[in-house]
């Protein structure tokens, strides 16, 4: 898939989480990154999305360590936007 029509749609998923929390921090982390991502930051930031909302809070609050297989830039960026959103 073209990685304009995958930005689209992860864009769509980062606003239509489920929890009005959750569509803040990850849908106003895609208005601000996501144009500028390369196809290997999308797949980081997937990877992010295909996860549960709550086990994405533990990761940002620092509850739960963040998995193998998940950026840890890109959570650390997750938390920068998390101070802009509370």
């Amino acid at each position: 898939m073209a990685l304009d029509i995958r930005k689209k749609r992860l864009k769509f998923r980062c606003w239509h989480r489920g929890s009005r929390e959750a569509d803040l921090l990850l849908g106003t982390f895609a208005d601000r990154y996501l144009e500028h991502m390369d196809s290997t930051d999308v797949v980081k930031l997937e990877n992010i999305v295909d996860c549960d909302d709550q086990l994405i809070w533990d990761w940002l609050t620092g509850v739960a360590d963040v998995p193998k297989g998940i950026s840890r830039t890109m959570i650390h960026d997750l938390q920068s936007v998390l101070s802009l959103v509370s």
